[in-house]
């Protein structure tokens, strides 16, 4: 039997140790994406689906925060991030068995999540910004 607390603290300290490197490379890579996705960092799982978890609770809580609804802020910060996880994992699930059944080759599940993680900071910097934007307008697109 495995205890809560033991798991959650010990992947704040994971988190912790993991987070000055974490913040450069998205730092370098929101200033360079082209340059910066050729080196794509290794990251464990849990690392990974922390980070995702945490973009998607910051984006969707400042998306709700722009937009002044406090359902929105409430969505941004519990089902957002869930959702975006499922998505993800969805989509690298497609890709990778087009890649294994198709095309007869094997990628890396983790460098693949990697990849369409790091392919997802547009639209978390994106959905903050559509807050701004009225609806009437996004029709008229």
């Amino acid at each position: 039997m495995c205890d809560d607390s033991f798991m959650s603290s010990s992947l704040l300290t994971h988190l912790r140790s993991q987070a000055r490197p974490i913040f450069q490379y998205l730092k370098s890579y929101i200033k360079n994406p082209v340059q910066e996705i050729a080196r794509i960092p290794n990251w464990d799982w849990r690392t990974l689906i922390s980070i995702q978890i945490i973009l998607g609770m910051i984006s969707g809580t400042l998306a709700g925060i722009v937009s002044l609804s406090f359902a929105q802020i409430f969505i941004g910060l519990i089902l957002a991030p869930l959702s975006y996880l499922v998505i993800t994992s969805i989509m690298c699930l497609v890709i990778y068995y087009i890649f294994l059944f198709l095309l007869n080759r094997q990628l890396v599940a983790l460098k693949l999540m990697t990849i369409v993680v790091l392919a997802n900071l547009p639209f978390y910097i994106l959905q903050i910004v559509t807050g701004l934007i009225p609806y009437n307008i996004l029709t008229l697109a």
